[in-house]
């Protein structure tokens, strides 16, 4: 169990260049220790693409009123990338590739980094989905995949109705939650709260808990 950050948002996704996380980015970066924010650029191996959604990400949190953003990456050492998280306010996993993200942060031993900081962590889309027990890939249509674990649950984002048949399927045999763009899970101290429209899937059963 995840004990150490204070606050661990999970965001069902929305496009940050139209500004639908505002609410949610803005409140985890004014209740940081020095809003600084250092996000872990893994979602993508193509390096065009990382150094195109970089400059969106800078601008975008720097508007929001970040003091300092940096990125994290594959091409730094164990050390390095450490060194940077030790010192970050927010911690933020932007969306993209579910599977490229968590291979990246396994295969790059940053998933152990993370256990021990004290940071705010903010994971939106795929970001959210891989710090949780499961990822429950429906708008992807992948089925599931295993997460990091630092949040205990199962969770599908980019929800829509579209999503019912194949979640309550799933349900037979695990519980999750459901969250639509702009909406939020955060985790504190082993307790769950939520921002916007929730859902939970359990039994077969759809249930609105937010």
């Amino acid at each position: 169990m995840f004990k150490m950050a204070r606050k661990i948002y999970l965001e069902g996704g929305g496009d940050i260049r139209k500004g639908e996380n505002d609410h949610l980015d803005r409140k985890a970066l004014n209740e940081s220790k020095n809003k600084k924010v250092y996000i872990l650029d893994l979602t993508s191996n193509d390096r065009e693409k990382v150094a195109q959604y970089r400059l969106s990400l800078e601008e975008y949190f720097r508007r929001l009123g970040a003091k300092k953003v940096d990125f994290v990456s594959t091409s730094q050492s164990l050390n390095e990338i450490e060194e940077k998280l030790m010192s970050a306010g927010v911690v933020y996993i932007p969306g993209g590739d579910t599977e490229v993200l968590i291979n990246n942060l396994k295969h790059r031993k940053i998933s152990s980094l993370l256990i021990n900081l004290e940071s705010i962590f903010v994971g939106n889309s795929a970001g959210a989905m891989v710090l949780c027990n499961e990822a429950i890939c429906a708008y992807e249509k992948r089925g599931i995949i295993d997460g990091l674990g630092l949040v205990g649950i199962a969770i599908d984002v980019h929800y829509d109705k579209t999503h019912d048949k194949k979640l309550n399927e799933l349900s037979k045999k695990r519980e999750m939650y459901a969250i639509p763009e702009g909406s939020a899970i955060i985790f504190k101290n082993g307790k769950l709260s939520f921002i916007g429209n929730i859902y939970k899937f359990s039994n077969k059963k759809k249930i609105k808990i937010n």
